[in-house]
Protein backbone atom coordinates (compact mmCIF):
# COMPACT_ATOMS: atom_id res chain seq x y z
CA UNK A 1 0.00 0.00 0.00
CA UNK A 2 2.77 2.44 0.97
CA UNK A 3 4.72 1.68 -2.21
CA UNK A 4 1.65 2.32 -4.37
CA UNK A 5 1.12 5.67 -2.72
CA UNK A 6 4.74 6.66 -3.30
CA UNK A 7 4.57 5.55 -6.94
CA UNK A 8 1.33 7.50 -7.43
CA UNK A 9 2.84 10.65 -5.94
CA UNK A 10 5.95 10.24 -8.09
CA UNK A 11 3.87 9.79 -11.26
CA UNK A 12 1.79 12.88 -10.47
CA UNK A 13 4.98 14.87 -9.94
CA UNK A 14 6.37 13.69 -13.26
CA UNK A 15 3.19 14.67 -15.08
CA UNK A 16 3.25 18.11 -13.50
CA UNK A 17 6.90 18.53 -14.49
CA UNK A 18 6.11 17.59 -18.11
CA UNK A 19 3.41 20.26 -18.22
CA UNK A 20 5.85 22.84 -16.86
CA UNK A 21 8.45 21.87 -19.48
CA UNK A 22 5.84 22.14 -22.25
CA UNK A 23 4.81 25.59 -20.99
CA UNK A 24 8.41 26.77 -20.94
CA UNK A 25 9.14 25.38 -24.41
CA UNK A 26 6.00 26.97 -25.84
CA UNK A 27 6.77 30.21 -23.99
CA UNK A 28 10.19 30.51 -25.60
CA UNK A 29 8.69 29.90 -29.05
CA UNK A 30 6.13 32.64 -28.35
CA UNK A 31 8.77 35.12 -27.20
CA UNK A 32 10.82 34.53 -30.34
CA UNK A 33 7.78 35.11 -32.55
CA UNK A 34 6.85 38.29 -30.65
CA UNK A 35 10.41 39.60 -30.90
CA UNK A 36 10.57 38.96 -34.64
CA UNK A 37 7.17 40.56 -35.26
CA UNK A 38 8.03 43.71 -33.29
CA UNK A 39 11.42 44.04 -34.98
CA UNK A 40 9.76 43.75 -38.37
CA UNK A 41 7.09 46.36 -37.50
CA UNK A 42 9.31 48.86 -35.67
CA UNK A 43 12.79 48.30 -37.05
CA UNK A 44 14.28 47.88 -33.56
CA UNK A 45 15.22 44.58 -31.94
CA UNK A 46 13.23 43.57 -28.88
CA UNK A 47 14.10 41.12 -26.13
CA UNK A 48 10.96 39.41 -24.82
CA UNK A 49 10.72 37.55 -21.53
CA UNK A 50 7.90 35.98 -19.56
CA UNK A 51 7.04 34.73 -16.09
CA UNK A 52 4.61 31.89 -15.38
CA UNK A 53 3.33 31.22 -11.86
CA UNK A 54 1.10 28.24 -11.08
CA UNK A 55 -0.07 27.96 -14.68
CA UNK A 56 -0.85 31.68 -14.94
CA UNK A 57 1.01 34.05 -17.23
CA UNK A 58 2.08 36.73 -14.74
CA UNK A 59 4.24 39.09 -16.79
CA UNK A 60 5.59 39.58 -20.27
CA UNK A 61 8.52 41.95 -20.55
CA UNK A 62 9.49 43.62 -23.82
CA UNK A 63 12.80 45.51 -23.85
CA UNK A 64 13.66 47.34 -27.04
CA UNK A 65 17.30 47.91 -27.98
CA UNK A 66 17.00 51.65 -28.27
CA UNK A 67 13.93 53.74 -28.81
CA UNK A 68 12.12 53.02 -32.10
CA UNK A 69 12.44 56.16 -34.21
CA UNK A 70 9.34 57.94 -35.43
CA UNK A 71 7.04 55.92 -33.18
CA UNK A 72 4.96 57.25 -30.32
CA UNK A 73 4.77 55.42 -27.00
CA UNK A 74 1.08 54.62 -27.57
CA UNK A 75 1.94 52.93 -30.89
CA UNK A 76 4.72 50.93 -29.24
CA UNK A 77 2.46 49.71 -26.44
CA UNK A 78 -0.41 48.90 -28.82
CA UNK A 79 1.82 46.85 -31.13
CA UNK A 80 3.41 45.03 -28.21
CA UNK A 81 0.00 44.20 -26.72
CA UNK A 82 -1.27 42.94 -30.08
CA UNK A 83 1.79 40.75 -30.62
CA UNK A 84 1.53 39.31 -27.10
CA UNK A 85 -2.21 38.65 -27.46
CA UNK A 86 -1.61 36.90 -30.78
CA UNK A 87 1.09 34.56 -29.49
CA UNK A 88 0.16 33.66 -25.91
CA UNK A 89 -3.03 31.71 -25.17
CA UNK A 90 -3.78 33.82 -22.11
CA UNK A 91 -3.53 37.49 -21.26
CA UNK A 92 -0.70 38.30 -18.85
CA UNK A 93 -1.46 40.14 -15.64
CA UNK A 94 1.23 42.70 -16.47
CA UNK A 95 3.07 43.82 -19.59
CA UNK A 96 6.32 45.68 -18.96
CA UNK A 97 7.85 47.68 -21.81
CA UNK A 98 11.32 49.17 -21.55
CA UNK A 99 14.18 50.57 -23.60
CA UNK A 100 17.85 49.71 -23.42
CA UNK A 101 20.18 52.56 -24.42
CA UNK A 102 23.95 52.80 -24.75
CA UNK A 103 25.52 55.02 -22.06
Amino acid sequence: MFKRTLVSIWLLGMLAACDAVDSMTEGFAHTKAISEKLEQEMGTKALVGFNWRNGTLETVTVTFQGIPEGTEIRDITDKAQQAIATEFKQTPRHIIIGFSIEP
